[in-house]
């Protein structure tokens, strides 16, 4: 099957998880959530950076977007990975670039949150910069003093996939691999609850992005949290969320756009044979 018509097919599964591949059509999705009253978050899609030129066109396409949500004067926020604007290439082009970013989100009153690596460690350098906040995943372990800044916590469910392969082999699940399951999923519920606990007694508030129901669930039987606790949901599946907001808790949208989407569509799509299929078009192999 050729390239293109692959690419093609994939897309129609995932575009509703994806705002479109140019900052207009990003922008236009912005507006769109922000007539109803929701912010956004807009991530630029990216291969992986691995030469300074990439770096610099990755910082330059997020100047641009600051740009254009302070023409419109939208509520959006941005997300950026730090290894996308070359922080691994070189740091000081990279702090380069981010003291750009920042200062002119600063200008127009735009928040960046940074993509932390669980092995990032310089910590101080953005620690006490202005208009910034933590991307941080759930999974990983940091050595930063996240004291009183905005922190956004990415949950990842590897169990999720875990039991899709054991799916996938044919076997049925027997009481005893049943039962581990259930604990597992308790142990995990638990940990989280753990973390964003510790997350909200330090953080100045706290978004948690692509959190799973049974964590949204607990989270929203404690009132205290509705003051510092955002909820980001993935673009496509905002609709099912759209309670909280009307019991008074802060939601927002994950808003991705750009041409490289194929890996992120194919790991954020929700559904087990969706996520085959568009795996399977994406090696080549017949469906």
């Amino acid at each position: 099957m050729h390239d293109s018509l692959i690419q093609k097919l994939v897309y129609k599964l995932v575009k509703k998880y994806i705002a479109g591949t140019t900052i207009t059509s990003a922008i236009e999705v912005a507006k769109s959530f922000n007539s109803k009253g929701i912010p956004v978050s807009l991530a630029f899609l990216t291969a992986p950076v691995d030469t300074l030129p990439k770096a610099r066109y990755v910082a330059s396409t997020y100047l641009e977007l600051i740009r254009r949500i302070g023409r419109f004067g939208l509520k959006a926020s941005l997300q950026i990975p730090i290894a996308d604007i070359g922080f691994f290439i070189s740091e000081s082009s990279a702090r380069a670039y981010l003291d750009k970013i920042l200062e002119m989100g600063n200008k127009y009153g735009i928040f960046v949150w940074l993509e932390l690596p669980s092995n990032f460690r310089d910590g101080e350098y953005v620690l006490n910069a202005k208009g910034i906040g933590y991307v941080v995943h759930s999974r990983s372990k940091y050595d930063i003093d996240f004291s009183r800044k905005a922190v956004k916590i990415s949950f990842i469910d590897g169990l999720e996939e875990e039991q899709e392969a054991e799916g996938n082999e044919g076997h049925k699940l027997d009481a005893k691999s049943d039962a581990k399951k259930k604990q597992d999923e308790k142990n995990i519920l638990s940990k989280d609850l753990a973390l964003v606990k510790q997350m909200q007694s330090k953080a100045a508030y706290t978004v948690l992005q692509f959190a799973p129901e049974k964590l949204m669930h607990e989270v929203v039987k404690n009132s205290a949290y509705k003051k510092s606790l955002i909820f980001e949901f993935q673009l496509g599946y905002e609709h099912k969320y759209a309670g909280l907001a009307k019991k008074g808790w802060r939601t927002s949208v994950y808003v991705p756009f750009g041409k490289v989407w194929l890996d992120y569509a194919a790991s954020r799509l929700q559904g087990h044979y969706t996520r085959m299929l568009a795996r399977k078009l994406l090696d080549g192999k017949k469906v």
